[in-house]
C-alpha cells in the first residue's frame, strides 16, 4: 500500500523542483505492518542519469535526496523511524538500485563523505 498524504502538499513540489532529475518518488507505508511493528518509511526514488557509471555524480544526486527529504521527519510521514531511501539510478539501458537507511547516509555526510565515496558507502 502506498500512502500518499504529503504527495500534494508544497512540501513534495518542492522535492520535484529540487530534484530535477527525478522521474518518480513514492513513500510507501503499510498500515497493517506498522500496527504491529515500529513503521519505517520508505522513500522511493527513480532517476534518470547520463551515464550509470558516473558514480561521482550520483553520490552528488544522493546527497541532494537526502538534503530535499531532511523536512519529511518522523512526524511528519508515519511512523517513528527515518526509515529507508531506495534510488534505482536508470539510463535507456541500464539501472543501478540502491537501499539504504537514511541515518546511515546522513552519518556519512557528516562525516564528510561525498561524491563517488558517498554512493561506494551505501552500495
Amino acid at each position: 500500500m502506498t500512502w500518499t498524504g504529503h504527495f500534494e502538499s508544497p512540501a513534495w513540489r518542492v522535492c520535484r523542483l529540487a530534484l530535477q532529475h527525478l522521474v518518480r518518488i513514492v513513500l510507501i507505508h503499510n498500515p497493517i505492518r506498522c500496527a504491529l511493528l515500529p513503521c519505517k518509511p520508505i522513500f522511493y526514488l527513480a532517476i534518470a542519469v547520463q551515464d550509470i557509471t558516473d558514480h561521482q555524480a550520483s553520490g552528488e544526486v544522493i546527497a541532494r535526496v537526502v538534503e530535499v527529504l531532511e523536512p519529511f521527519s518522523p512526524g511528519r510521514v508515519p511512523g517513528p523511524n527515518p526509515g529507508y531511501i531506495g534510488i534505482r539510478f536508470f539510463t535507456s539501458a541500464s539501472e543501478e538500485n540502491l537501499w539504504f537507511q537514511r541515518t546511515a547516509a546522513k552519518d556519512l555526510l557528516n562525516s564528510g563523505k561525498t561524491g563517488a565515496a558517498l554512493y561506494d558507502a551505501l552500495r
